[in-house]
């Protein structure tokens, strides 16, 4: 009885400096976390709202784990935040890259239909004093 009583302190401390040991890592893995999201949290709001808000409810947790001092739940969550965290890169690129292509084509289109338009105004116009063919009449084309 005596030899586990005497083990029970040092068990004790053993578990203590473990707990201690954890909570830098927790806190590093916090600090990162939030780190590696705000950059991009302004894109990501737009282009990716749900990828965005899984990671922010990932971080979130692993914020109110670490104010419990829940160190190895933190630590158990990166996995979990980095592939949310991917995937919200991916979605945010994919996007981005849709909406430049998007952006793309809207400006060639602005610049080559009002040309065309002109283009064809411009025969309209040239058409209006022309005579017309013998086999067409004015009356033809009323109707």
């Amino acid at each position: 009885m005596r030899i586990s009583q005497a083990f029970l302190p040092l068990v004790a401390g053993a578990l203590l400096l473990t707990a201690c040991g954890n909570e830098q890592p927790a806190n590093n893995a916090v600090t990162q976390a939030d780190a590696a999201l705000s950059p991009m949290r302004d894109d990501a709001s737009k282009f990716a709202p749900d990828e965005l808000k899984a990671a922010d409810a990932t971080l979130a947790k692993m914020k109110d784990d670490l104010a419990k001092e829940d160190y190895k739940a933190v630590v158990g969550a990166v996995p979990q935040f980095n592939t949310e965290v991917k995937a919200l890169q991916e979605t945010l690129v994919q996007k981005q890259t849709l909406a430049a292509a998007a952006q793309n084509e809207w400006d060639t289109l602005n610049a080559e239909v009002p040309k065309a338009v002109e283009a064809i105004q411009v025969r309209v116009d040239a058409l209006k004093g022309a005579k017309l063919p013998k086999e067409i009449t004015k009356e033809s084309t009323d109707g």
